[in-house]
């Protein structure tokens, strides 16, 4: 597939937010233009976008739009590398540039000092996937690539409302608040 840009997809996502609305909406139309750019022929990315941290994964700024409304980073895991377990608190979309990258899912059960996170499901995305969430989706993951896997990159727009997310204790399911975006260092 020929002609579609990186720029074409900031701007197409920025008239998407513009237009105000539904955040399911807006992020099902914003997984939409991903697809169509990871199916893009040719380099899509910057080297810079694909600088890579041997310590832990990596979320390279792409663009912040000016309203800081959205934003648009890549991220590179090494095999080995994960996320903490988080939620997201907004929308966003998130797509494969090309490996495997392993999506554990979790959910708390109980409430207080008596909840326990649980695992719940695993998804594996590879080249040319997508997938998006809404805000009110409760989504408790990590991500990540196992030891034996290829090194991953991915892209990823995701919502700035400025609400922030929790990260969840593995062995105890607590939850710690932290205001801002994932990707907020």
């Amino acid at each position: 597939m020929e002609g579609y840009s990186l720029d074409r997809y900031i701007a197409d996502c920025s008239d998407l937010v513009r237009a105000g609305g539904d955040h399911q909406e807006a992020a099902a139309d914003a997984a939409m233009l991903l697809w169509r750019l990871l199916n893009t022929e040719g380099t899509i990315l910057r080297p810079e976008h694909l600088r890579s941290d041997p310590k832990h994964f990596s979320h390279n700024e792409v663009y912040i739009s000016s309203e800081r409304s959205f934003a648009l980073h890549a991220l590179v895991w090494a095999p080995g590398q994960w996320t903490e377990i988080h939620n997201h608190g907004d929308w966003g979309v998130s797509g494969i540039l090309f490996g495997a990258l392993e999506e554990q899912r979790y959910r708390l059960e109980g409430d207080g000092d008596e909840a326990k996170l649980v695992k719940h499901g695993l998804n594996i995305m590879s080249e040319g996937s997508v997938a998006c969430f809404g805000p009110d989706d409760d989504i408790i993951h990590r991500l990540g690539v196992p030891e034996e896997r290829e090194p991953v990159v991915a892209i990823s727009l995701t919502g700035i409302r400025g609400q922030g997310h929790y990260v969840y204790d593995p062995a105890t399911g607590h939850k710690q608040f932290r205001p801002g975006s994932l990707f907020d260092t």
